[in-house]
């Protein structure tokens, strides 16, 4: 859909959930189950990459039908000196702090909620904008995208049983040797199995309590809800 608004998103879905493709919805299955499962039981094992790479070879040698990473160039990046449009030079700056403003907050966030999620964790704030501020100046001289802190990621180094500053250096590490994998195989890889991959990663990390305390309410309180 043109608009990403929840209501849109759910027509479209509900319009086109008959023409979904078997492979891909087994796919997402898959990776969500495999992962959810060594969450709780091989927590240091990477099985979500194993299992994408498992669908990855099934798309490639069964040829499989199946949504895909478009097919990206394996070369460095090499951008151009950032700028300011000659056209409409006050909405290309509002725009840029609006995106400031997000970056911040979302950091901001994932390092408060990581230390309520963790007991005895402790975040420097400072440190953590410093950081995806120089981050961001590089990406920015690269033709990159703004990189912003994730609960996600975070979660999942924590679950990795990563501790320490160490732990996030080997992290950003393996992640550039995994872009440089995933540009030679882009094109085998299903959309599917990424999905199914974030979403049985980001489940967990919700607060069911509300949920649970909306399904108590009365008839006439969900009535005026």
């Amino acid at each position: 859909p043109q608009d990403l608004d929840a209501p849109h998103v759910i027509d479209h879905v509900s319009a086109h959930v008959l023409d979904a493709r078997l492979a891909a919805v087994a796919m997402a299955v898959f990776c969500g189950g495999v992962t959810w499962l060594g969450a709780r039981h091989a927590r240091r094992a990477p099985v979500a990459l194993v299992a994408i790479a498992l669908c990855a070879a099934a798309t490639r040698l069964l040829g499989l039908e199946v949504p895909t990473l478009p097919d990206l160039p394996l070369a460095f990046p090499l951008g151009q000196a950032p700028g300011v449009p000659a056209r409409e030079p006050a909405q290309f700056i509002l725009s840029a702090l609006g995106l400031f403003a997000l970056a911040t907050m979302e950091t901001l966030l994932s390092a408060s909620a990581e230390e309520e999620r963790v007991p005895g964790a402790r975040s420097d704030p400072e440190q953590e904008l410093i950081g995806h501020g120089i981050a961001n100046v590089v990406l920015a001289l690269l033709g990159g995208m703004p990189a912003t802190g994730s609960i996600v990621r975070a979660s999942a180094l924590r679950d990795a049983g990563g501790r320490t500053r160490a732990a996030a250096l080997f992290h950003s590490l393996f992640g550039a040797g995994l872009v440089v994998a995933v540009l030679v195989a882009d094109r085998f890889i299903p959309l599917a199995a990424l999905a199914g991959v974030v979403i049985a990663i980001s489940v967990p990390l919700l607060d069911h309590r509300p949920f649970r305390a909306v399904l108590r309410v009365s008839r006439a309180e969900a009535l005026v809800l």
